[in-house]
């Protein structure tokens, strides 16, 4: 097995919106707006629209698109997007030890050992606890991912942020067996929303050859 050298990507979508100009094209008399996410148009069930020369976009539906999180607080009428700033290093301590207490030397590349260990470091978060879960999935040859069938995955982890310029930092093992075929793994990061739902906040791509 060849080892994996971990590409590691912050995701930067760029938002790019384009007015329709055809007069049949309305919403309550307003102007529709189509809304593009790296070239790919979302499907909106409420349509974003010119109102006064401004451009209105469905605020949850936008931010999921770029992996951020909102909130409604409906006592202030106070619409909110969460955003967190996810960095990631796969690594595995030299004399391949497991990831409790303090690592060894770290080698940032996928070596021979048995276990890969992930240091996964969280900023952007509310003081207080949260919970996440990640996982591993494989791409097929059509490069279309199954979301429903991880190659590893691990139950949910609680994190304790003490405010949001502070990164929340914790580890994971992971199982070298589950990822052995050449091909390109996509690592998801996923928080719990306030509706108990979880929303991917990142995503990482790695190449095996």
């Amino acid at each position: 097995m060849k080892r994996i050298i971990p590409f590691i990507v912050v995701l930067s979508l760029l938002v790019t919106v384009v007015v329709s100009a055809e007069s049949n094209n309305k919403y309550n008399g307003y102007d529709i707006v189509k809304v593009n996410v790296n070239n790919t148009e979302l499907s909106l069930d409420v349509p974003a629209i010119v109102m006064n020369g401004r451009t209105l976009l469905p605020i949850r539906k936008v931010a999921e698109a770029v992996n951020g999180i909102v909130t409604w607080d409906g006592n202030t009428k106070t619409a909110s997007i969460l955003k967190p700033h996810v960095n990631i290093i796969f690594a595995e301590s030299k004399d391949g030890s497991s990831i409790s207490g303090e690592p060894s030397e770290i080698i940032p590349f996928w070596t021979e050992y048995d276990r890969y260990l992930s240091y996964i470091s969280i900023s952007g978060l509310s003081a207080g606890n949260h919970t996440l879960y990640c996982g591993i999935f494989k791409t097929d040859k059509n490069n279309n991912i199954d979301f429903n069938k991880p190659v590893d995955t691990k139950t949910e982890q609680t994190i304790n942020s003490t405010g949001p310029y502070t990164p929340a930092m914790f580890a994971l093992a992971w199982d070298k067996a589950n990822i052995k075929e050449a091909g390109t793994y996509y690592f998801m990061v996923n928080l719990k929303d306030d509706e108990g739902n979880f929303k991917p906040i990142a995503s990482y791509s790695m190449e095996l050859k």
